[in-house]
C-alpha cells in the first residue's frame, strides 16, 4: 500500500470528528480540526486546532489560508 501525506481538514469538533482524527493519527496522516467553538475533540492531542472566528467572511479567509498552507 503506499504512503501518502495526504493532510486532511476536518469540519467540526464533533465526537464524529475526534473518531475520524484518531483513525487519522493511526493512519499517519496530518490531520487539522477546525470549527467555532472548542467542541470535544479539540481535547486531543493527535491534531492540530485551529478555533475560527465567529464571522462568516473572517472564518472563510481562514480555512482558505490553512488550505494553502500558511
Amino acid at each position: 500500500m503506499p504512503k501518502f501525506r495526504v493532510p486532511l481538514v476536518l469540519l467540526g469538533s464533533s465526537i464524529t470528528a475526534l473518531a475520524v482524527a484518531r483513525h487519522a493519527a493511526r493512519l499517519g496522516l496530518p490531520c487539522t480540526l477546525t470549527d467555532h467553538h472548542r467542541g470535544i475533540a479539540f481535547h486531543t492531542r493527535k491534531a492540530r486546532h485551529v478555533l475560527l472566528p465567529d464571522d462568516r467572511q473572517s472564518a472563510d479567509a481562514a480555512l482558505w489560508q490553512l488550505i494553502r498552507g500558511r
